[in-house]
């Protein structure tokens, strides 16, 4: 009698499963016993990538950190000549002001002048208001 015959087809199925499970189970534990890489030398290799990766993000930083500085630098001298233009205006709206308050007060005093019946001559021209007042009006 043959091996064939005597296992049976269902029995030949069987014992090759058996087999090949059975090699299956040896070669996950054989497979599980061997460390694939010593831990020291993943220590090593994981402290190395992450000490390049460090260096990377540093690098980074220090480039984003000199591009601000460079940035800064020109807001700092945008800010001195706009804070120059901005004293020169204030200066120039006092200016304006004092000019308006003397002009107002004359106003005053002409209206005065005229509503008390006064003969010429006018009040002088206040000494602010000279140069802005063409000379053959107030000579």
């Amino acid at each position: 009698m043959d091996l064939g015959s005597a296992l049976g087809g269902s029995g030949l199925v069987t014992l090759i499963l058996a087999i090949g499970g059975g090699l299956k189970w040896w070669v996950g534990r054989k497979d599980a016993q061997k460390d694939p890489l010593p831990k020291d030398a993943a220590a090593v290799a994981l402290s190395a990538s992450s000490v390049e990766v460090a260096h990377a993000v540093l690098n980074e930083v220090r480039a984003e950190m000199s591009e601000m500085r460079t940035e800064l630098a020109g807001e700092r001298s945008n800010r001195h000549g706009l804070e120059a233009r901005v004293e020169a205006a204030e200066s120039t709206i006092r200016h304006h002001e004092s000019l308006f308050s003397a002009a107002m007060g004359y106003v005053e005093t002409l209206l005065r002048h005229i509503r008390d019946g006064r003969m010429p001559p006018a009040p002088p021209v206040p000494k602010d208001l000279r140069d802005l007042i063409d000379p053959s009006l107030h000579d």
